[in-house]
This record gives structure tokens, C-alpha cells and sequence, in this order.
């Protein structure tokens, strides 16, 4: 990597005008290596305590939210817009460490920087990014008060030719509930149903409509249909750069 040249103005007694004396710092490594040592630091803290979270579930709520908050406090010395979450893997008989940005692309480079330093953990998994769930996966607990089937979503295309899913989602219960909540609730389904990469990487712009209002229902897809659309029509099209940015392949 290329350092980077600081250059300090000085004037020397002997002298009139101004001395420009260049020094070199290669800050750019320098900053990379403190982020390793950050890296390294949160996987040497979480084997230490790995026995403690994989049995987080048999403990009370207290203890549960103390050790999220550990969790997380360390987690953010390295990213602060980064969360972990704990889940167990009945079918692989293993406990998860999932790490997320919440849908926030930028960061996803981070995140994958990461999980892939991390050591071989037993009985654990270290998951990248929140992986897809059922459709409505937590949304009675977050949003008990939106009126939403999240079975019941339709959808068509905005721009066929964009290169992210750019849609109208219907719903028959839209106008139901507040309009924020509700499209926070959409959202979440989304979240569910695409899973945290695809979610912050070709989700677009997203307009949410009463199914009344649909011109055409019959070329209507049902929401379920969308991770297909989108590894047919739009998948594979951005990317994250280093910098963090979104940028075309």
C-alpha cells in the first residue's frame, strides 16, 4: 500500500519564507494493522468465553442481556455498526454467531473481514450476515400492532431493466395501520424472506400500494417468488467495493 505524505510548514529563524519538510507516514498500514489487532483481540475474547454463550439460553433474562451487551461492546471496538446474535442449530447440533450490519451494504465488507479470521470453535458456527428466515419471524413481537399477512404480498417489478429489484409490493391490508409501521413491517418481511446480503445488496426502491390499486393483477408475483426473480433477473450485477461502496461488476 502506498503511504501517505504530510507535509508541516515551518519557519526556521535563520531563514525568511516558509520550509516545507515532507514526513512519511504509512498510515494506511498502520491503521490496517490496528484493525487486526482489533480482529484478533474479539476472537481470542470469544473463545475465552464461548462456553458461556452456548449456554446463554439456559440462563435468565438479566444474564442474557448482560452477555449481548459484552458481546456487542467488543464486537464494536472493531465496527461499532456491527451486532452479534446467538441462535442454535438444532439440525446441525450447533450454536451460531451471527454477525450483521442490519442490511447496511457498506458494511458488509467488514463483516465478512471478520467472520473470515475466525478460529475453528467447537460446536459453533460463525455466520456472515443474517441468514433468510421464515416470513414472519418476529414480527409479532416487533410489530404487534401493524395488521399484515405476510403470506397474503404480491409484487411487480418497477424497472425490469435496473440492476437492483426495484418493486411495488401489495398488500390487501395496507392503509390498515400506521404507514410507517407498516412499511417497517414490509420491510422486515423482506428481510425474512431474502435473507441480510440480498436484502442490502439488490433490494431497491420499494413502493408499498393497497392490492386494489394493482393495474394488472394478473402479472402480480407473489412475494415469495422474489428470491427467484432476483437470482434470474438481478443478482450478480453490484457489489461492494473496499471503500465500502455499492459499484457495478
Amino acid at each position: 500500500m502506498k503511504g501517505i505524505t504530510i507535509l508541516l510548514e515551518t519557519s526556521p529563524p535563520h531563514r525568511g519564507g516558509l520550509y516545507k519538510k515532507p514526513f512519511i507516514f504509512n498510515l494506511i498500514n498502520e491503521l490496517t494493522m490496528k484493525l487486526t489487532l482489533v480482529k484478533s483481540h474479539f476472537w481470542k475474547w470469544f473463545q475465552k468465553h464461548a462456553a458461556a454463550y452456548a449456554s446463554i439460553f439456559n440462563r435468565n433474562e438479566k444474564e442474557i442481556a448482560y452477555l449481548l451487551d459484552e458481546l456487542n461492546m467488543h464486537l464494536r471496538a472493531y465496527c461499532k455498526h456491527l451486532e452479534g446474535g446467538i441462535g442454535i442449530n438444532k439440525k446441525m447440533g450447533t450454536m451460531d454467531l451471527i454477525i450483521s450490519a442490519h442490511g447496511r451494504a457498506a458494511y458488509f465488507p467488514k463483516v465478512d473481514k471478520l467472520v473470515a479470521c475466525a478460529p475453528a470453535l467447537w460446536h459453533w458456527q460463525v455466520i456472515a450476515l443474517e441468514p433468510r428466515q421464515p416470513l414472519d419471524n418476529m414480527l409479532d413481537i416487533c410489530y404487534p400492532d401493524v395488521q399484515l399477512d405476510p403470506h397474503r404480498l404480491w409484487f411487480e417489478p418497477l424497472d425490469e431493466f435496473s440492476q437492483t429489484a426495484d418493486i411495488v409490493v401489495y398488500s390487501e391490508c395496507c392503509g390498515m395501520s400506521d404507514e410507517g409501521r407498516f412499511e417497517a413491517a414490509v420491510r422486515a418481511v423482506l428481510y425474512n424472506l431474502l435473507g441480510e446480503r440480498s436484502y442490502g445488496l439488490d433490494l431497491g426502491e420499494l413502493v408499498i400500494a393497497n392490492l386494489s390499486a394493482a393495474p394488472r393483477k394478473e402479472n402480480l408475483q407473489r412475494l415469495e417468488e422474489l428470491p427467484f426473480y432476483i437470482s434470474k433477473c438481478i443478482s450478480g450485477h453490484l457489489e461492494v467495493g473496499a471503500g465500502g461502496e455499492l459499484r457495478k461488476k
